[in-house]
């Protein structure tokens, strides 16, 4: 970690109650590696992160990337039977878990699907801590520094149950991706980065964890999204640069203060992972003198463009111009290449994009034999080559920049006694976000109620139907394929 000889005393991560120095950051990641190497965890072992944007996620992912193992990040908002189907499918035997998740800990290592697990910092839960693994090793750390190639991170990017697919990253890939944006950006060890967005998310991950470290910027970390708490971080920790989603600014531009908000040390502020809508923009120009921009990017390939451009209120639903090193295309069914201006599969290369994905049926090469990777996203050029995401392809739900794969609800769904036949689609709401709707055809007297507390047993809340829909038969095709495009609309409501 170059940055703890560079800038020893500088501030790497702040929290509400702690202040870590590069220094001490350093210090603590290579007392957890010891201590996880103590444990046996070696080069290309999976371990998984089950935490808040917290020091110990970011302690916990340095020191697995320091002993060459692979760090499977997981959203901490995944219940009992997704976490444990994501460990099972990473054939991950090894968890880096919050307090909170200390009951979950000892059933997996009761049933044998866990080896090891450690909680964050609780000396009283029944498992060790990363904490007292930090005060108790003593050993210099001799484990080699892994190479470029060695695989780094294992996200997945959409349901991890059903049909689960994962994405595995190198220390190369992540290593450009950072260096791309931060060309573009121009980040410095001057910024101050406030991570709201989880550090388990591709966007987190990237855009402000991955982008401070190759800074040497200082990561201002918010452990639980709460929009005053926001504002008052922005201001008073002097925020330079502030990765979002649109859900949360539409939130913050709603928000009122006692106090006025002092947001002159921004510099930057950017969305990512669902369209950012014109009305948004406007409120949050007007509200608090914020030109939000857009990137664009996935788990898949990391961060691919954004929108800098000097006169943004012009260009606001673009998503900006490629990084360095990415080529962004347009093409038809057929694979050809369209000209600025028409719209088609927006398909991308990219130096940090993952060279396969691992589901199922094995690994699959994620670029096509033509070498391109297809996005699933509808989109144009302009003559410019700024891009314009106008749809997408497939039927992906996006609820408030959270990928949502229907095929898991729908199996969850089709598990419950008094469902015969489900399907999920998203559909928007009043304010213009993408919700999930389930429409349902019923076996016997099964009730709403009933079907939704199977459900919260068995998802994250933000893969709940917020909609359920009770039908006697499903539109479809002559075919017998379901028509799901008919059943979005948000009318017809049980």
């Amino acid at each position: 970690m170059s940055q703890a000889a560079e800038r020893p005393g500088q501030p790497a991560l702040i929290t509400t109650t702690q202040t870590l120095t590069w220094y001490e950051l350093k210090e603590q990641t290579d007392r957890v590696a010891i201590g996880l190497a103590t444990c046996e965890i070696k080069g290309g072992d999976p371990v998984a992160l089950l935490l808040p944007n917290c020091p110990s996620f970011v302690i916990g992912f340095l020191a697995l990337a320091r002993l060459g193992a692979i760090a499977i990040p997981l959203s901490t908002e995944l219940k009992a039977e997704e976490i444990r189907s994501a460990l099972q499918a990473s054939a991950c035997r090894t968890l880096l878990a919050d307090n909170r998740f200390s009951d979950l800990c000892l059933s997996l290592l009761q049933d044998g699907t866990l080896l090891h697990a450690f909680v964050r910092d609780a000396e009283d839960l029944g498992l060790p801590s990363l904490a007292s693994m930090a005060a108790e090793a003593t050993r210099p750390l001799r484990n080699p520094v892994p190479s470029e190639d060695t695989n780094l991170v294992e996200q997945f990017t959409s349901g991890t149950t059903g049909r689960p697919k994962r994405i595995i990253r190198t220390h190369a890939h992540l290593m450009k991706e950072a260096a791309a944006f931060a060309a573009a950006v121009g980040t410095s060890s001057a910024d101050r980065i406030l991570a709201v967005v989880p550090l388990s998310h591709a966007h987190g991950l990237g855009n402000c964890l991955l982008a401070a470290l190759h800074a040497g910027a200082t990561l201002v970390l918010q452990e639980r999204f709460d929009r005053r708490e926001t504002l008052r971080l922005l201001s008073q920790e002097r925020i330079t640069l502030f990765p979002a989603v649109p859900f949360i600014i539409s939130l913050l531009a709603d928000t009122r203060t006692r106090e006025p908000v002092d947001l002159s040390a921004l510099r930057l502020c950017f969305t990512a992972g669902s369209a950012l809508r014109h009305e948004t923009w406007i409120k949050m120009q007007d509200r608090l003198g914020i030109s939000l921009r857009q990137l664009y990017g996935s788990t898949e390939t990391g961060a691919l463009a954004i929108n800098l451009d000097e006169n943004v209120a012009g260009t606001i639903e673009s998503v900006g111009r490629p990084l360095d090193g990415v080529s962004i295309t347009t093409l038809d069914e057929a694979g050809i290449f369209l000209p600025p201006g028409t719209e088609g599969e927006v398909a991308v290369q990219s130096p940090a994009a993952a060279e396969y994905t691992v589901g199922l049926q094995g690994k699959k090469r994620l670029p096509a034999p033509d070498g391109w990777i297809r996005m699933g996203d509808l989109g144009r050029l302009d003559p410019e080559g700024r891009l314009y995401l106008t749809g997408r392809k497939t039927f992906v739900i996006n609820v408030a920049g959270r990928k949502v794969n229907p095929d898991e609800i729908e199996s969850v769904l089709m598990e419950h006694p008094s469902v015969r036949e489900a399907v999920v689609v998203g559909i928007q709401d009043p304010y213009g976000e993408e919700v999930v709707k389930a429409v349902v055809i019923p076996r016997g007297a099964g009730t709403v109620e009933e079907i939704l507390t199977h459900c919260r047993e068995r998802l994250a809340d933000y893969k709940v139907p917020r909609i359920v829909e009770f039908r006697c038969t499903l539109p479809r095709c002559p075919t017998g394929k379901i028509l799901r495009k008919r059943l979005m609309d948000p009318a017809c409501v049980s």
